[in-house]
């Protein structure tokens, strides 16, 4: 009996109509490309923001290098039970440019350095300060998030779409009974003389 449940859009019958057999086709189809397309744009999407960070990653690392900076003041204290020694606090630093010149900005450093204690910063290629590469477990989890939403997404769209399908085959559907019912009412309700 389930058999006969689950195929009964492709039945031969005079009550199917041509919305069930749209219906039934966009089901199968539906149900293929959750199989096998969502894995698909998991895999195409992490393997192109994989590539993309990587490449990224390279970049950063041609044209940032490190260089050794001042501690301008005392950084803060750990807060005990906030965190422990692992607490990281941003202050104020300075260190000399390879013109002689000298540059000041903040970094991050543990909990408790002193004054004139030494830290490293990242320089761009012109002597600004910037944010350290990206490291290979920063693009392991960029690559993980961007493979979930491609599947949600594609996911998504597959079922947005399979319901405005569906819905279109229910008006359908309705127009075409109505019609019926039309022609078939007034017939229905008479009396034999």
């Amino acid at each position: 009996m389930k058999r006969a449940r689950w195929c009964w859009r492709w039945r031969s019958s005079p009550l199917r109509r041509r919305s069930d057999m749209i219906e039934g086709w966009v089901n199968l189809v539906t149900a293929a490309l959750l199989l096998f397309g969502v894995p698909t744009a998991v895999i195409t999407t992490g393997a192109v923001v994989r590539g993309i960070a990587t490449e990224a990653v390279r970049d950063q690392q041609g044209s940032r290098h490190t260089t050794s900076a001042v501690l301008l003041e005392d950084a803060p204290a750990a807060v005990p039970g906030a965190g422990g020694s692992g607490d990281r606090f941003p202050v104020n630093v300075r260190w000399s440019m390879p013109d002689g010149a000298v540059a000041t900005g903040t970094a991050e450093v543990s909990a408790g350095r002193p004054r004139s204690s030494t830290t490293t910063v990242w320089l761009g290629r012109s002597g600004q300060q910037v944010s350290a590469p990206m490291t290979g477990g920063q693009v392991a989890s960029l690559t993980v998030i961007a493979a979930t939403a491609g599947g949600v997404v594609a996911g998504a769209l597959l079922v947005i779409a399979r319901g405005l399908i569906r819905r279109s085959a229910h008006r359908c559907r309705l127009a075409e009974w109505e019609q019926e019912w039309s022609q078939v009412g007034p017939v229905w309700g008479r009396h034999p003389a």
